[in-house]
């Protein structure tokens, strides 16, 4: 696949994700992360149980995805789970983006040093584009911003 292909589909992704956030209501996911917590939402992001969780969801059509949803059955879970699968989009169109921006590799009969200096652009690129935990503009429950 490549990253045009990768953009368009990670495109599709926030879209589904963001129509299914904007279903549950702002305040009721930020409700549902207030009473949770952040560590807990952060385990919900970085543990590998909780990744695999992210993975066969994503997986999934729209049908076993509605399933899956249905199957977490606590509006909390549910809602904090959203959030964490958005997070997980963000983090990959940020890297999209990065690559695009910055071609990753090397061409033959470049300086070692000019390669050097273009990962280490990249990577303050990716830094500074990384997503917060909280998708939206307002109500975060975590005061990242």
């Amino acid at each position: 696949m490549g990253l045009d292909q990768l953009a368009e589909y990670i495109g599709k992704e926030q879209a589904y994700i963001g129509d299914l956030l904007l279903k549950e209501g702002i305040e009721n996911l930020a409700d549902a992360c207030e009473e949770i917590g952040i560590q807990k939402q952060c385990d919900l992001v970085h543990k590998e149980k909780y990744k695999s969780m992210t993975r066969l969801f994503l997986a999934g059509n729209k049908t076993r995805r509605r399933m899956f949803l249905e199957g977490l059955g606590d509006d909390i879970v549910r809602r904090t789970f959203l959030i964490a699968v958005a997070f997980e989009i963000r983090c990959a169109e940020a890297y999209a983006e990065t690559l695009q921006k910055y071609d990753p590799m090397p061409r033959l009969g470049q300086a070692k040093t000019s390669s050097l200096l273009q990962y280490a652009a990249a990577a303050q690129s990716l830094q500074e584009s990384y997503p917060s935990l909280w998708p939206f503009q307002d109500h975060d429950p975590f005061d990242e911003g």
